[in-house]
C-alpha cells in the first residue's frame, strides 16, 4: 500500500497512535502492545515518516480528553507542532 501512496504524493508520513489512558482503559482495556505494535509498522516503514507528539511528551495523558480517544486543546497543538517541525525539516532539505 505505500507504494500506491507514494505515487498520490512526494511526502508520506505517519501521525503515532497513543497509548490508551482515562477512560479509554476503563471502557476497552489496555491494548497497549496493540497500539505499539502498529506504531512499530510505521517505523518499519519509514522511520523518518513517522511523527511522534504523544512520545515526545512529558505527559502524554493531557494531550487526550477524559475520554481517553479525543485530542485536548493542548493535543491539537502538539500534533500541529510536530507536524509543522516535520514540514519544516522536508522544505528545509530540498
Amino acid at each position: 500500500m505505500t507504494k500506491e501512496v507514494a505515487l498520490l504524493s512526494d511526502h508520506l508520513f505517519f501521525v503515532e497512535i497513543a497509548h490508551p489512558c482515562h477512560f479509554l482503559i476503563e471502557n476497552c482495556g489496555d491494548f497497549s502492545k496493540q497500539v505499539d505494535k502498529n506504531n512499530a509498522i510505521h517505523h518499519e516503514i519509514d522511520p523518518f515518516s513517522v511523527i511522534t507528539p504523544f512520545s515526545d511528551s512529558k505527559s502524554p495523558e493531557d494531550l487526550l480528553l477524559p475520554d481517553g480517544h479525543h485530542l485536548t486543546l493542548k493535543g491539537h497543538r502538539a500534533v500541529a507542532e510536530s507536524l509543522k517541525q516535520h514540514i519544516s525539516s522536508i522544505n528545509n532539505s530540498k
